[in-house]
């Protein structure tokens, strides 16, 4: 959130000779973004935060780390230092190494640990006045930092080209591209940064606001309204910092969560987007009037952005696009289950991230010692809100255990998986807990029961229609379930003598070619769905009465038990899995081989063909006692290994991972591996080819034996089951697939020992009930559309019912769903052009016509239009309940509710008043020598907006200068005008600042009566050229500034150069007692000031006043300050 005035930035250009303190004062702002990120990484890992004074301790460096330990510290720190991303192996950039190797963590920390030195040096020298000429002495790189530039702005500029790919040419970044060479310069065999250079280097480690404020003042970069600049810019930040901000908790949750699913209801979902012609999709790209597109840039973009894309509205469609990127539905009506207390007594699963439980050393082949952490995810039950504070949480979960709980990742979330949660029945939040003893292990609370999230629709409508009954309903189910289970394990509830023994079918598909084959498999098939739907009818009606329930809402397994009904035989199911096997390895080798055109098929990256070797090998293991070797240190060092295959280092420890695990043993190890080492492979790709050919090969010798067929005379494979010494031989993974079904007693033990599912068709007759539909063979969610339209006339958004375009088989296929038409009308005579076509194009080709081609054709046209629009009917079903609960907030709150979709912007164009919660830094206690101790307390910024603008402000929770800036405002309140005027002064007299301090430097340092004291004073304090030593210095020797006056100048350039706003607390005493309001500023510090000035012009002018008054001594030639006062509308002589 830096700002530049326009005057400012068309008058003034930076250079590194004339200006390097402007390149300091960014240099700060760098490195201070770096300590944050690298403390955030370090406290996540277990250690201390980063010391400032050395960038050294960074965990990126610690070549003491595992490899293991190492990579995950890489992977995290690179969700903030997106320039990590050049040691990637896959990455497209130019590179010297080759592009086949993984990331070698040896070369990526010693290039790391030169860069942090570069990026110290930098700050260092440009940061401080060196009359002696040795600023630019670091200018100077080594050839992998200058690779390193290089390489980076290459990642950077295809990275931004392709997020730009909508509004830029490829044309507009040619001269990006260009500016590659002008980064580096060489001469007499030194290579040197260039402003370019040096200027791209510092935006690495700044965020895009940040970098985007310095860009707009040095020369190269003046803004302008061509695409050809803007390509540039975006290319120079696309590789910005990523600030690692605390977990934002809203101060208002309720409102929060409206306003979320109020532009959730705003944005058309993607899939529609994607079938509408380009002249509808253009109103979700709105063309915005002047007035309209000078309040959305000044309320979303800063003052270098609105300069750079001035005169474009590209930048407005990036920001308008309403558009639904992925399913939020089930968050949003869990939040609101939640906030709305909606299920009383019920609470739902959450997992609150990973916890490290231990760490120990392991020896894993040639590598040495091995760092090992076990973690396990903390499941909890209650609300979101309910964990936020990660201490505290750790503090529940820890409880009587003698071992402290960290978190590797705090996330808490929802726990969804396998489309289905647990819930619980507790009011109160219920947290794992840590067992005691010797073995450090998470003990989770177990769930009451499971729910599916596509049963979260008919949930929300029962309780909304009637409050409590899915709480009635699912604790009914739960006992009737529990009866039968108990009931049947102890005989009393055996059917199977009413059923004749049979097995379950398995008919796979037969070849289109042969009809009579596949007419008489389609017979059997119906035969046996027949008898199926027979024998569940005689269940229904005779047997499941008493309970009150269906077949439907029973497991499968018991279901089969009671109709007398055996699974398929072993063979056929093994013979099945088989061959997907095989079908895996023939469409993995295929992607390696050209396509009928003789173009190049996208192959699998390393990190891809690496994951799935190391997987698939411990999958093919044969013995259970290896496999449980075969440890998470194992599986990821193997990884890493084929990942870097290239390496000779890393086939040696491959080849001892797999001596070790003995994996090479027939017997016990892997079936073909060896046959695969056989062959000695240079490349991941190499090794991955031989392995998939290897495992065909091993699979038709295992499983297929020629023999002769009778009829034909020819030789054919024939599938058999391994028996004896042989089935032995097989992995276990095939062996457990083998076995036969467990017993029902068993069963019923394990069922009874887990949680139940609540079956999908539970509501539905509730549903009905409620909705008063008496026509029985209606569906519950069209019962619930035709209620739902006549309690909502204003009906769905616009959105819905706009034309739709598809293009199947090269024909465009075009409908509007609300004209009453089928939409096989649509697209009958298309689809019929396309068979004849497709006919006269294989008969051309003297090619047979399949005898399906027309009911394969007529099957893509149908799925490819009705199933986009079944897809489209839930998400509007979706949207009717989310307006059901946002009426239901609305209520709550006393507004008036929504009579339906159609005009649902309206209420989000709506004026609210907004109180965003804050902190000020004040006085916490006052100790000697002006070391005071401060602290943050809780401050509100009122913001009046519209509803769909609020998400824009609380960008100003994470900014470093609000907490000193809200010091001085009566009571730590103030609203948003005053606190983005206020911010945007600050952000100019930050860089003059900085201008004036540089040159008090300069001058101090020229002064021939300092000068003997220079080598003294920082050979005492050790810092040479400091700016606070040479101030103190002026105290000391001169004379000329009063202590207040030395700590004031010090306080104000450190605060400009650490991007803070000074708070009231750190003030020298007489300027304390300072009242901030916008327009004036009163107390005693005020009264040799203009009238009317407000605190940061204030604070400007105390800091100009103390300067002028030693000018006199130190610069009467005005040789440092001459030019920055001609820049000033106050003469000298004014004074």
């Amino acid at each position: 959130m830096n700002t530049v005035p326009a005057s400012e930035n068309k008058g003034q250009s930076r250079t590194v000779e004339d200006d390097p303190q402007y390149f300091g004062l960014y240099l700060n702002l760098a490195r201070e973004n770096l300590i944050e990120v690298e403390s955030h990484v370090r406290i996540k890992f277990g250690k201390k935060k980063l010391n400032e004074e050395s960038l050294k301790q960074s965990l990126l460096c610690d070549h003491l780390l595992s490899v293991d330990r190492w990579t995950k510290v890489y992977g995290h720190s690179r969700r903030y230092l997106p320039f990590l991303h050049y040691f990637d192996p896959d990455s497209q950039i130019e590179k010297d190494h080759d592009s086949k190797t993984g990331v070698d963590p040896d070369s990526a920390q010693r290039l790391i640990r030169e860069l942090y030195s570069l990026l110290d040096f930098l700050r260092n020298d440009f940061s401080h006045n060196r009359l002696d000429g040795t600023t630019f002495e670091h200018l100077e790189v080594s050839p992998d930092i200058s690779s390193f530039i290089t390489g980076t702005y290459s990642l950077a500029c295809g990275r931004a080209q392709s997020r730009f790919a909508d509004f830029f040419k490829p044309d507009d970044f040619v001269l990006a591209k260009n500016r590659k060479e002008q980064l580096i310069s060489v001469a007499d065999g030194k290579e040197c940064l260039t402003v370019s250079g040096l200027a791209f280097f510092i935006c690495l480690f700044l965020d895009r606001e940040q970098a985007s404020g310095m860009l707009s003042r040095i020369r190269g970069f003046k803004r302008t309204n061509e695409n050809w600049a803007r390509a540039v810019h975006e290319t120079f930040c696309d590789l910005c910092i990523r600030h690692p901000h605390d977990r934002l908790e809203s101060s208002n949750t309720k409102e929060a969560l409206l306003l979320d699913m109020l532009n959730e209801l705003n944005r058309c979902p993607r899939i529609l987007y994607d079938m509408l012609p380009e002249e509808e999709r253009a109103q979700f790209l709105p063309a915005l009037d002047e007035n309209s597109m000078n309040n959305l840039s000044e309320n979303s973009l800063n003052e270098e952005s609105r300069l750079l894309w001035d005169g474009s509205s590209d930048w407005a469609e990036a920001l308008t696009k309403r558009i639904r990127h992925q399913d939020r539905f089930p968050y949003l009506m869990l939040r609101f289950i939640e906030e709305m207390d909606l299920l009383k007594g019920i609470r739902f699963r959450v997992d609150l991230g990973e916890i490290e439980l231990d760490s120990y050393s392991k020896k894993v082949g040639r590598n040495g010692e091995y760092d090992r952490t076990i973690t396990d995810h903390a499941l909890a039950f209650g609300k979101l809100s309910d964990f936020q504070n990660e201490e505290e949480v750790s503090r529940m979960i820890s409880g009587e255990a003698s071992y402290p709980v960290r978190f590797s990742l705090f996330a808490p979330r929802y726990a969804i998986y396998d489309n289905k949660i647990g819930y619980c029945h507790t009011s109160d939040p219920v947290y794992p807990k840590s067992k005691t003893g010797e073995k450090r292990a998470l003990s989770n609370p177990q769930s009451m029961g499971f729910i599916s999230v596509h049963d979260l629709r008919k949930l929300l409508l029962m309780e909304l229609l009637c409050e409590g009954s899915f709480s009635r309903m699912q604790s009914g189910f739960l006992r009737k379930a529990n009866r039968i289970l108990d009931e049947t394990a102890e005989g009393k509830l055996q059917f199977s003598a009413l059923f004749p023994e049979m097995r379950h079918r398995f008919i796979p598909p037969q070849n289109p070619k042969s009809k009579d084959r596949r007419e008489k498999a389609e017979t059997t098939l119906e035969k046996y769905k027949q008898e199926i739907k027979g024998r569940k009818d005689k269940l229904n009606s005779q047997l499941l009465s008493a309970f009150d329930m269906n077949q439907r809402q029973l497991p499968s397994r018991l279901l089969d038990e009671w109709m007398n009904i055996r699974p398929a035989s072993h063979s056929v199911k093994l013979r099945t899995y088989v061959k997907q096997l095989n079908e895996d390895c023939r469409l993995r080798l295929r992607k390696f081989r050209k396509d009928g055109d003789g173009k190049a098929r996208a192959i699998p990256l390393v990190g891809e063909m690496a994951t799935f070797l190391s997987q698939d090998i411990v999958r093919m293991i044969i013995s259970e006692e290896t496999k449980k070797l075969i440890t998470s240190a194992y599986y990821n060092e193997m990884q890493r290994s084929l990942a870097q295959y290239a390496g000779e280092e890393n086939r040696r420890q491959f080849r001892a991972i797999v001596a070790e695990l003995h994996l090479l043993d027939p017997s016990s190890g892997h079936p073909f591996l060896s046959a695969t080492m056989e062959t000695a492979h240079r490349y991941t790709e190499d090794f991955y080819k031989c392995y998939l050919e290897k495992k065909r090969e091993w699979l038709a010798k295992t499983f297929y034996r020629p023999e002769q067929d009778e009829n034909t005379k020819r030789r054919i494979s024939v599938f058999f089951v391994p028996d004896g010494e042989a089935r032995k031989l097989l992995p276990l993974l095939i062996r457990r697939r083998m076995k036969e079904q467990n017993d029902l007693q068993d069963w019923i033990r394990n069922k009874q020992a887990h949680p139940i599912d609540l079956p999908s068709h539970l509501f539905d007759s509730k549903i009905m009930e409620l909705l008063k539909v008496k026509d029985g063979k209606k569906k519950w969610n069209e019962a619930f559309k035709d209620w739902w339209s006549t309690k909502y006339p204003d009906g769905m958004q616009p959105f819905y019912g706009l034309r739709r375009e598809l293009n199947i088989h090269g024909k465009s296929v075009s409908y509007i769903p609300s004209d009453g038409k089928k939409f096989a009308d649509c697209y009958t005579h298309l689809m019929e052009k396309t068979v004849q076509d497709k006919k006269r194009e294989l008969r051309t080709a003297g090619k047979p016509v399949p005898p399906d081609l027309a009911a394969d054709i007529k099957r893509s046209f149908h799925r490819a239009v009705n199933e986009r629009e079944f897809m489209l009917r839930l998400v509007q079903e979706d949207d009717r309940l989310m307006l059901m609960a946002i009426n239901k907030m609305m209520t709550d709150r006393e507004e008036d509710i929504l009579p339906g979709l159609k005009n649902i912007d309206s209420i989000l164009d709506k004026e609210n008043q907004f109180s965003l919660a804050v902190h000020a830094k004040v006085l916490e206690k006052e100790g000697e020598g002006g070391d005071n101790s401060l602290s943050l307390v809780p401050a509100t910024i009122e913001i009046k907006s519209k509803r769909k603008d609020w998400s824009k402000y609380i960008r100003y929770r994470y900014d470093r200068r609000v907490p000193g800036l809200m010091s001085h405002f009566p009571e730590h309140k103030a609203t948003l005008d005053e606190v983005k005027t206020l911010l945007g002064e600050y952000d100019r007299c930050r860089i003059k600042i900085f201008d004036w301090a540089f040159a008090l430097e300069g001058a101090i340092m020229s002064d021939r009566d300092l000068k003997p004291y220079l080598h003294e004073s920082s050979s005492r304090e050790g810092k040479s050229g400091e700016h606070s030593t040479l101030v103190k210095m002026l105290v000391e020797k001169k004379g000329c500034l009063t202590p207040d006056e030395s700590q004031y100048l010090i306080l104000i350039r450190n605060k400009a150069a650490h991007n803070q706003f000074p708070c009231a607390a750190e003030m020298p005493l007489i300027y304390r007692d300072v009242s901030a309001k916008v327009g004036s500023i009163e107390g005693s510090s005020a009264k040799d000031l203009p009238e009317g000035s407000s605190l940061v012009d204030s604070l400007w002018k105390k800091y100009e006043m103390i300067i002028r008054k030693i000018l006199p001594i130190l610069d009467h030639e005005n040789r440092f300050f001459g030019k920055l006062l001609n820049n000033m509308s106050q003469p000298i002589n004014d004074l």
